[in-house]
């Protein structure tokens, strides 16, 4: 609504040769992002182990 009165009062101004009487209305301050989850040691899976044990587990599960 308010930027709608902007325009319009911007649209007269233009035409009638001179400045705006107020700036164009923002939309204010933003709300703050939300924090990032924080991962507790040793919950994030399988971080630990090696390439070749993931290697010798997926040719395990062929197998069967």
């Amino acid at each position: 609504m308010e930027l709608e009165r902007w325009k319009e009062e911007k649209e007269r101004a233009k035409m009638e040769k001179r400045r705006l009487a107020w700036k164009k209305p923002t939309r204010g301050k933003l709300e703050a992002p939300l924090p990032k989850p924080v991962v507790a040691e040793g919950t994030a899976g399988d971080e630990d182990v090696d390439e070749d044990e993931r290697e010798n587990a997926s040719d395990e599960d062929e197998e069967e």
